[in-house]
């Protein structure tokens, strides 16, 4: 294993194993949470304006940062900015109000936004860790719903994703991803607070190209 990956902190992510084909059956079960839900709701609550809050380590570790999401804070690679940088961006979907759209829609709130971007950054910093050539996702648009969800959107040439993340489940999230085939596709439902390996594998058709080799 490199060493720089082998000797920097990694957050405890649980790891859901189950096999799944790729309409996506049998690919979800409930699994270990990285946090407490109880303390998810508790402390999201607590979150203020002003949530970012980073450190750059450059005594040890020059290649890695930390980023403040709610109360938690997260050490990721440099390599993965760029998802850090979407992070950010999407922190000013707090600031529309209700009916931002004039016609009655629902003001996205702090605990959608930090279930968003704990789950972008998990699996960002899953791809980047465990694959070969240290893969780096393509950033998503962050876009809100009429609804006060979220949407997740990737689009390339092989494929599109989407995944939202609504406000009254804080412990799932829907996706739908197909290879613009009605064949090749796969929807349904993943933890919020788990990775799960067959849908990360979804996501490798979202890799930046020619990173880490």
């Amino acid at each position: 294993m490199n060493e720089k990956i082998a000797d920097m902190h990694i957050p405890q992510i649980r790891i859901d194993r189950k096999k799944t084909d790729l309409r996506g059956n049998n690919m979800y079960s409930k699994t270990p949470n990285i946090f407490k839900s109880e303390d998810y709701h508790s402390r999201a609550k607590q979150s203020k304006i002003g949530i970012f809050d980073e450190k750059y380590n450059g005594k040890t570790k020059t290649n890695y940062s930390h980023i403040k999401i709610g109360n938690w804070e997260f050490e990721y690679p440099n390599a993965i900015e760029n998802i850090i940088t979407e992070i950010k961006r999407s922190f000013s979907l707090l600031d529309m109000k209700d009916s931002w759209d004039d016609e009655g829609a629902v003001a996205v709130n702090i605990d959608t936004w930090i279930k968003a971007a704990i789950f972008l950054y998990n699996y960002a910093q899953y791809l980047y860790v465990n694959s070969k050539h240290q893969n780096v996702l393509i950033e998503p648009d962050i876009a809100p719903v009429n609804d006060g969800s979220i949407d997740l959107t990737w689009r390339t040439e092989k494929a599109r994703l989407l995944i939202n993340i609504k406000p009254k489940s804080l412990d799932r999230v829907s996706y739908y991803c197909d290879l613009y085939s009605d064949k090749d596709f796969s929807k349904g439902n993943v933890s919020s607070e788990s990775i799960n390996e067959g849908f990360a594998g979804w996501l490798n058709f979202f890799i930046k190209p020619n990173v880490g080799n």
